[in-house]
């Protein structure tokens, strides 16, 4: 992909395999799509993801609904790569390719 991507235009990722949509924000930034049930419990402290952190390396539910958690939350596609449980994970971005 040659020309930079415009607010609002939607990427396909594959992350693991498995292809996400993602969205380009107002600011230029690559998310994945935000589930707004997934955002509200997170923004009511309902959500506690230093607590699911916990959760996740005792096993009590796979990489991918933790991955997929992750997305859901709207975060950015270069964030998520930082997230050291998902360091594994092979993303594939045609935002990317080339460099």
């Amino acid at each position: 992909m040659s020309a930079k991507p415009k607010p609002g235009g939607v990427i396909t990722v594959k992350v693991g395999g498995v292809e996400y949509e993602t969205v380009i924000s107002s600011s230029g930034v690559q998310r994945f799509r935000k589930n707004e049930v997934i955002d509200f419990l997170f923004n009511s402290g309902k959500l506690d993801l230093n607590q699911l952190v916990y959760d996740y390396h005792a096993k009590r539910f796979s990489q991918r609904d933790y991955a997929e958690l992750y997305m859901m939350l709207g975060y950015s596609v270069c964030g998520f790569c930082d997230v050291s449980s998902f360091g594994d994970m092979e993303i594939e971005n045609p935002l990317w390719e080339g460099k």
